[in-house]
């Protein structure tokens, strides 16, 4: 907890109030056209800059709220996990932000109180202010929050501390970008492991064919090619039922969100009633292939759990394959389709995109030799790991130079070690 002993004695220790004002300028001209969004972590940025992630924007921009050019924002339901940063624009935000600006900004550096609402104990401390009934979506009560009080050093020590954040800031997160970059290769890596493993095989050496299919190329000379229904059984879930029609039971099932790829999510499944006949044929089996039919089409996973019953709704396909195919390398192939597009090029589409069951059935698949198979998934699991131990690895540089980043943020910004830098 901040108090004025645990300050450099030159420094001013205010309340929000004595510093800041409120900004309640409205957009009801529409003078204003650039909307802004709070990013968790990262502060204001350009909405066109967020993605197709979040909330959408409003038509009208009459309701929006102006922010400008340093102004300190800050989302009031998510400010306590780091929604909150220094705008530098002039542009429009929620009107559930909260818009602050100096009262005298010519003697404070407001990029100072952008670093020090960055330290995680002081946004977790804003739950104090705040009302509600979920830590996450308290609002934030200004009557109460203008009460708090800031560390104020002299406006050079701002000044020098900004400086020697930014510099510092600016390596460390040049560095995090880098790490991060080079994960997504990584990945990119991955893929192309998988995707040239299960379409060309493992052998640099054996002679290849034209496959017939223009986005497959070349394959395996001794390498067949089937369409699904030939290699396996497939059957699309169940109709959600919600009542007892007599002799059913509640059974656990899969929807399409369960399904991750090469993985199930079965941490939250939901429960529907499922009579005799119907749990022997939706039920799944080790080994199967579950393939979404809606929303992300194709993302498949394999079934590996042996203990726990669990069934499948008509957003989920279920795939077994004969005894002369391995599951593992289609699951491997089938990542693959998904990643060129194969999955999205063969659907129905309407308003939302299907894979029906006529489409997966008549889905063109490569079918190398059993042994093959195996070989071909050992080889890539044994590759990804290599691959995955060094992701693993780099996100740990990338989570100690984090924490190193919050720890020296948090220092510099109560005095604790600036005169070490400056």
């Amino acid at each position: 907890m901040i108090s004025k002993e645990t300050l450099p004695t030159h420094w001013d220790f205010l309340p929000i109030r004595a510093i800041f004002e409120e900004r309640k300028e409205s957009n009801k001209n529409e003078q204003v056209n650039l909307i802004l969004s709070l990013v968790k972590d990262i502060g204001i940025i350009k909405y066109s800059d967020k993605g197709n992630i979040g909330n959408k924007s409003k038509n009208d921009l009459s309701q929006y709220k102006i922010a400008r050019d340093g102004d300190l924002v800050f989302n009031k339901m998510n400010a306590v996990i780091g929604s909150l940063g220094v705008s530098n624009y002039i542009g429009l935000v929620s009107p559930i932000y909260l818009v602050l600006y100096l009262r005298k900004p010519f003697q404070h550096n407001i990029n100072y109180f952008g670093y020090f609402f960055q330290i995680k104990s002081i946004q977790e401390s804003l739950s104090q202010y705040a009302y509600g009934i979920m830590k996450i979506r308290e609002s934030i009560d200004y009557t109460e929050f203008k009460k708090m009080k800031l560390p104020i050093p002299p406006l050079e020590e701002q000044n020098k501390i900004v400086n020697i954040l930014n510099i510092k800031i600016s390596k460390i997160d040049t560095f995090i970008k880098k790490k991060k970059k080079f994960i997504e290769l990584l990945k990119e890596q991955k893929e192309e492991i998988i995707n040239q493993a299960v379409t060309k095989g493992i052998d640099k050496s054996v002679e290849l064919k034209d496959s017939g299919i223009e986005w497959l190329g070349k394959i395996p000379k001794h390498w067949e090619i089937e369409k699904l229904k030939y290699i396996a059984n497939i059957v699309l879930g169940k109709m959600l039922c919600n009542e007892d029609k007599g002799n059913y039971q509640y059974k656990p099932y899969l929807k399409s969100k369960n399904i991750q790829w090469l993985n199930t999510d079965v941490n939250s499944v939901e429960k529907m009633w499922f009579s005799k006949s119907e749990m022997e044929t939706y039920l799944i089996k080790k080994d199967d292939l579950l393939l979404s039919e809606g929303g992300e089409v194709g993302k498949t996973c394999i079934w590996n759990n042996e203990l726990d019953e669990c069934y499948i709704q008509n957003s989920v396909h279920k795939v077994t394959f004969n005894k002369n195919t391995y599951s593992k390398f289609y699951l491997y192939l089938f990542f693959s389709y998904g990643k060129i597009g194969y999955f999205n090029a063969i659907v129905n589409r309407v308003s939302i995109a299907h894979l029906v069951l006529e489409k997966l059935e008549n889905l063109i698949v490569i079918v190398p030799p059993l042994e093959e198979q195996k070989k071909i998934v050992t080889y890539i699991e044994t590759e990804l790991f290599k691959i995955d131990t060094i992701i693993e690895k780099t996100q740990k540089e990338i989570e100690l130079i984090q924490e190193y980043k919050r720890s020296f943020i948090s220092e510099i910004v109560m005095g604790k070690g600036i005169c070490n830098e400056l």
